[in-house]
């Protein structure tokens, strides 16, 4: 049995500006942590097992000093460097000149040197199915149209900032390049050429690390950048949740309950240090085994999900009380796929996340998602984001009775008594904390599976004085007093 070769997929890397705003420098030459940038660029091209040959398109009087570099660095899958053209178009298109037939062409800037073998490959792929892709990070800044005075303010919700590698398949991007010189269009981009022949692009996310180097500033937040990328360790604060609202409105096939609830997230937060290592370790505040501990479990889901080897050592530091329905152990899992995916550069999107995070539990997607406040429905996959705008203070009391999240759903199931009635069944107390806590908080229930009891407040002093005058040697338990936050995790080197 014969197996069928796929084409090659080649990528044209582009350098043959003129870099004015770098004050006349040849960009790819440019020294960044000692060594010239061309060297950067290429480098996750030359390891990226989907992308075969490359093509060095610089300035016609660089290109010997290009094929010293190359042979220096042991590139092998640099297989022609070429001079451009007056115009970057014109420099893309010399260097599609050089390709007789490819599956996928991938166009990128030399000028960006941080772009990632996992964005390179996600781009491969995606257009091997769509056929165009164009790596994107949203806007985050206001943006306003006008010259002098202001026009209007635009509504970035659909904005977003095109990046390159962009990746298209070989018939498509000839037809594009071909039309565009005999119809003498000027596109701002290889994807503005697709355009106008009327191809969809598609969209995936990009990196923000992916600067293009463009002012001699740039080269200083480059450096800045590398140094952090290189960095073993990265530090997260994985929030805990309360469930404001919860219903459960019925049972799916495999076993799983479809819930509606509206979680928050608290400023009361576990840590969790995550370092690259030969072997697998974690140490810190632990709870059970290490194979049952939900941060391994996560672990070993975004391996097997990844295909790849994910050595760490994890210490973790719990402040969220366990078993208590706050959702600690959920954050800390979340907080390990998030750390994992920025440590390793995994290049994994927020849905990809996500998909990992629902294997390890229910919970876990809201934490993903890093929005501190959602509509959460499903089995715990539905996020719908909600308004944070106004902070509100949590005074959270929790029994030191533990209860198992799954005794309560098999209690529940049995029973068909509310979570509320069955804490209250196994901790007396919380009908008379809840009666107490109403009469001045905003609301007051059960945190989800409880058997923590939450009581919302507008202001600080206002939770302090409900707290002051509450009896609490009488309760068996803890008193916390926390407040709302608009995310779920932080994320630091």
């Amino acid at each position: 049995m014969t197996t069928l070769k796929r084409k090659k997929n080649i990528a044209i890397l582009v350098g043959a500006g003129e870099g004015k705003r770098m004050g006349g420098k040849d960009k790819p030459f440019l020294v960044l942590d000692n060594k010239p940038l061309l060297v950067h660029s290429i480098l996750p091209f030359e390891e990226s097992k989907l992308c075969d040959e490359i093509i060095l398109v610089v300035r016609k009087n660089r290109v010997s000093d290009c094929k010293k570099i190359v042979q220096e660095s042991k590139f092998k899958k640099v297989k022609k460097i070429i001079s451009g053209g007056l115009t970057r178009q014109d420099s893309v298109y010399r260097g599609l000149n050089e390709i007789k037939k490819a599956g996928v062409v991938l166009v990128h800037d030399i000028a960006r040197p941080l772009i990632s073998k996992n964005v390179i490959e996600n781009c491969i792929k995606s257009t091997e199915k769509s056929g165009a892709t164009v790596p994107v990070i949203p806007v985050k800044d206001t943006v306003k149209q006008g010259k002098r005075i202001i026009k209007r303010t635009v509504n970035r919700s659909e904005l977003r900032l095109a990046q390159t590698p962009q990746v298209f398949k070989y018939e498509i991007l000839r037809e594009a390049y071909k039309s565009a010189k005999k119809n003498k269009f000027e596109g701002t981009d290889d994807a503005s050429l697709v355009e106008e022949l009327g191809h969809k692009i598609k969209m995936i996310a990009g990196q923000a690390e992916n600067i293009k180097i463009t002012v001699p500033d740039d080269l200083i937040i480059a450096e800045s950048l590398i140094k952090n990328r290189d960095s073993n360790a990265i530090e997260v604060k994985a929030y805990a949740k309360i469930n404001l609202d919860f219903k459960i409105l019925g049972k799916f096939s495999d076993g799983y309950h479809r819930i509606k609830s509206v979680f928050q997230a608290v400023d009361l937060y576990d840590s969790l240090t995550i370092s690259k290592s030969k072997k697998f370790r974690l140490t810190g505040s632990l709870v059970c085994a290490t194979n049952l501990n939900l941060v391994t479990q996560a672990k070993n889901k975004l391996e097997k999900y990844t295909k790849r080897k994910l050595p760490c050592n994890i210490h973790l530091i719990k402040a969220i009380p366990v078993s208590s329905g706050l959702g600690g152990g959920s954050s800390d899992a979340s907080a390990v796929i998030i750390g994992l995916n920025k440590l390793y550069d995994l290049g994994l999107s927020l849905k990809e996340l996500a998909e990992v995070a629902l294997e390890v539990g229910c919970d876990l997607p809201f934490f993903i998602s890093n929005s501190g406040k959602a509509l959460v429905t499903g089995k715990g996959e539905g996020i719908q984001f909600l308004d944070t705008k106004i902070p509100k203070v949590y005074i959270l009391a929790r029994p030191h009775k533990r209860v198992s999240t799954s005794q309560m759903y098999n209690d529940y199931d049995r029973t068909k008594k509310s979570f509320f009635k069955l804490v209250e069944e196994m901790c007396p107390v919380i009908t008379e904390t809840c009666h107490y806590f109403s009469k001045t908080a905003n609301k007051c229930g059960l945190s989800g599976s409880g058997p923590t009891l939450f009581a919302e407040f507008d202001s600080y002093p206002q939770a302090i004085k409900a707290m002051d005058n509450f009896n609490i040697e009488k309760f068996d338990g803890d008193l916390f007093i926390c407040q709302s936050v608009a995310k779920t995790y932080d994320l630091r080197r």
